[in-house]
């Protein structure tokens, strides 16, 4: 057994049909909508885990975005030379100060092993805290042992992925896999298996649009097919996480889908997004019935008419374009222009 059947094996272990096609759709942004090797993937930063843990003060939810290194290093001195390096990474400081300024702690996880065969349930952590502008060395397993409770439990997935998802990701490059499982190892084997820390609402952000003049824009990424009655549903906590990253400092966010045809050959038929602000504009106000979330519960959704999504294009890494919808309350401003518009067509 190599380290690719070592992934995978790994991840069915835990990870539901329906989430692995969502982590899946999220490493091929780059490669679909042409951008790999080109300025605008320098723009394109990984996400990473948004905690709350538990807390004896109920009015309030410390949350804190914990990013991991995208390989497993041989000792800890290679983990630590890879997390310092952030500190000069330009993109990098620039979205720990935008979390910063949200009240969002920042937290970087490295890890480490040094067996040949990559045993993700027995790997070795080693983190760092982001702190006026630097990455702080924490003491072994510090901040998470610190954190209340010792009844966390990691996921299980009782029922095997079906061939499609299997082909997908055996056809995925080591590199991804890897990224993949790393981030999945820490909240999975670490902090739920060895730590058993359980945690408020556990959400998982996946990227970030970080523009050269300092804009930062959440992403979420999501392979969905539209309804018959022409319309896409959103997780409602998915929304409220965008705000939650957004609200303080006026960003917008996007989201956006890889949408697939409603039939069992689920071919692609490209990409289209939804800004934060037009989600607010025109979501509808009842609720409908969702999937499974992180922790087993039935979600709920929005929804949301497919006219009002865009088809996706590199351009939306352009500065240009960054810089004009990066402003939450200008944008709804300008929804705010159009509705008054079409209002007139009801007043007749």
């Amino acid at each position: 057994m190599d380290n690719k059947e070592v992934i995978l094996d790994y991840l069915e272990g835990f990870i539901t049909t329906n989430k692995a096609k969502g982590i899946i759709s999220e490493s091929k942004l780059s490669a679909e909508l042409g951008i790999q090797g080109q300025i605008g993937e320098k723009k394109l930063l990984q996400g990473g885990w948004l905690l709350s843990p538990k807390n004896i003060d109920e009015s309030s939810l410390p949350r804190f975005l914990i990013f991991t290194t995208n390989s497993v290093y041989q000792n800890v001195e290679e983990v630590k030379h890879s997390i310092k390096k952030l500190e000069q990474d330009r993109g990098w400081q620039t979205l720990a100060t935008f979390l910063t300024k949200n009240g969002i702690g920042v937290v970087v996880a490295g890890c480490y092993s040094n067996e040949n065969l990559i045993n993700f349930d027995n790997l070795s952590w080693n983190h760092f805290v982001y702190q006026n502008e630097h990455l702080n060395e924490m003491t072994k397993d510090s901040p998470f042992i610190n954190w209340l409770g010792n009844r966390g439990r990691g996921a299980k997935n009782n029922v095997p992925w079906d061939a499609k998802i299997k082909e997908v990701f055996a056809n995925t490059d080591i590199d991804t896999l890897m990224k993949i499982s790393i981030r999945q190892a820490f909240y999975q084997s670490y902090l739920k298996k060895q730590l058993k820390k359980p945690v408020i609402d556990p959400y998982d952000v996946d990227g970030f649009i970080v523009g050269f003049s300092g804009d930062v824009m959440p992403l979420e990424i999501k392979e969905k097919s539209v309804s018959d009655k022409g319309e896409f549903g959103i997780d409602v906590g998915r929304v409220l996480m965008l705000l939650r990253l957004c609200l303080a400092t006026g960003n917008n966010g996007l989201y956006i889908i890889r949408e697939l045809d409603r039939n069992q050959s689920r071919t692609l038929i490209g990409w289209r997004f939804i800004t934060l602000a037009n989600i607010i504009m025109g979501c509808k106000w009842n609720l409908s019935g969702g999937g499974r979330g992180m922790q087993g519960g039935s979600t709920q959704t929005i929804m949301i008419s497919e006219k009002l999504f865009t088809p996706l294009t590199k351009n939306i890494f352009s500065e240009e374009w960054i810089q004009t919808n990066n402003n939450l309350q200008n944008s709804m401003s300008m929804s705010i222009s159009d509705l008054i518009n079409n209002l007139k067509k009801y007043l007749i």
